[in-house]
């Protein structure tokens, strides 16, 4: 709720303490690193959704957002590689 309501920050926080309590939930690694690109924290988010696709190589949302974030960081090389690799 607190991202849709773009208060990143709060969201993150709340992440953080989610996964403090429950850390093997793909869900919130999942919400988390979306919050971090949307703070412009891309090694972060990058790790968040590495840590999703260790745990569940098939989540097609983890490799979209992953790729979203190379795309964020201008790194399009990187974004054609992860889009495209899933996929092969």
């Amino acid at each position: 709720m607190l991202a849709k309501l773009r208060r990143f920050d709060e969201a993150l926080t709340c992440y953080d303490a989610a996964l403090a309590v429950v850390p093997d939930r793909v869900d919130v690694k999942l919400n988390r690193g979306a919050v971090l690109m949307e703070l412009d924290r891309l090694d972060e988010a990058h790790a968040s959704f590495d840590e999703v696709l260790a745990e569940d190589p098939e989540s097609i949302v983890a490799w979209v957002n992953r790729g979203n974030a190379f795309i964020r960081g201008k790194r399009f090389a990187e974004a054609s590689t992860v889009m495209t690799a899933r996929w092969r």
